[in-house]
């Protein structure tokens, strides 16, 4: 997905699906894509403007489809770039309205100067023919990080490159034993983070050269797909099996994570909810709490709603049908204990 504008953004997918929003992602709209590119499964979108945008994908099997559009009218008509025989690509990002970078499988990297009309190979170090490269970040035409991987169940390996004239060297920071990448996300020309399988997230703040892995309270080992940050106080990074972590430097909990419900003295059902929440008591002392408070607070930490609660039973129902649709944390405090859970409201 990608917004050129804050009003209008694209979003694609398997088996041809792109669609187009214009008012912030309200509503969505399809776009159809004619002939034989509009069955190709697509990975990544980037739009220059509201208008002129880039798409690539193809197909990924033993007769692998390397496919990239192009449109200049805001996806009513699209021209293809190229749909044929050729690696499966994963990501693509611009530097600006000339410049674009693609990556994907089989240690592809394409270049393009003339806004995505055209397309070179680059050469990647030697040994990196066969890693999969997932995804692409430029901080100008110059200076870029790819990363990506092997992903295999017996000798995984973690992948990252980094150029500093265009693409015409790179220099592999990382290229060893490790659970592949799946993301790179800048916050700004120093500070970053990739992001993959088994739940791994490290983080740079020397533009790339070096990276340290974080251990995060939560983190289970889904895949981590995507990983954005508004600012240096609050990103998302979202993956496999619903896995949605926040970072917030104005929370006390600075990084949780939505997705784990399980082995706690407290669940939260349903999750996404609509106007009621359940709160399951698990723990074993159960019998013994006499009272609870609950307090509900929005992503920037504000409280929203407190609730005291005598006589906690097991099970006990909580109304959140004012509350607005988003993301929210609940604060369960008993026994002397304070645990938190956090939720979606439709």
């Amino acid at each position: 997905m990608h917004f050129p504008t804050t009003s209008v953004g694209y979003a694609v997918g398997y088996a041809g699906k792109v669609y187009k929003t214009i008012n912030g992602g309200n509503t969505w709209s399809a776009i159809v894509i004619p002939g034989n590119a509009g069955a190709r499964n697509f990975n990544g979108v980037y739009f220059i403007n509201s208008t002129t945008g880039i798409i690539v994908g193809g197909n990924q099997s033993n007769d692998s489809i390397q496919t990239i559009l192009r449109t200049v009218d805001g996806g009513q008509s699209w021209s293809v770039v190229t749909d044929a025989l050729g690696s499966w690509l994963l990501d693509v990002e611009f530097v600006d309205s000339n410049n674009g970078y693609a990556v994907g499988e089989r240690g592809k990297i394409l270049y393009t100067s003339d806004g995505g009309q055209s397309w070179a190979n680059i050469t990647v170090p030697v040994g990196l023919a066969d890693r999969k490269f997932t995804a692409v970040h430029f901080f100008d035409s110059q200076i870029g990080i790819v990363v990506g991987g092997k992903d295999s169940i017996n000798d995984s390996i973690q992948t990252i490159i980094k150029t500093i004239d265009g693409g015409l060297n790179w220099n592999v920071i990382e290229d060893s034993i490790g659970s592949m990448l799946k993301t790179v996300h800048f916050i700004d020309t120093n500070a970053g983070y990739v992001a993959g399988n088994n739940g791994v997230i490290k983080f740079s703040g020397n533009q790339g050269l070096s990276w340290t892995a974080y251990n995060i309270a939560g983190n289970d080992n889904n895949a981590i797909n995507d990983i954005d940050f508004l600012n240096s106080d609050f990103g998302v990074a979202e993956g496999v099996g619903g896995k949605i972590l926040v970072y917030n430097s104005m929370l006390s909990l600075s990084t949780f994570d939505i997705s784990n419900n399980v082995n706690s003295s407290f669940q939260l059902y349903p999750n996404p909810a609509n106007n009621r929440l359940t709160i399951r008591i698990v723990d074993g002392n159960k019998k013994q709490i006499q009272e609870g408070e609950i307090t509900i607070y929005n992503v920037l930490g504000e409280e929203l709603k407190k609730q005291k609660i005598s006589n906690l039973s097991e099970i006990t129902d909580v109304d959140i049908s004012s509350l607005p649709a988003q993301l929210y944390m609940l604060s369960l405090k008993m026994n002397n204990q304070i645990m938190t859970k956090n939720f979606i409201k439709n």
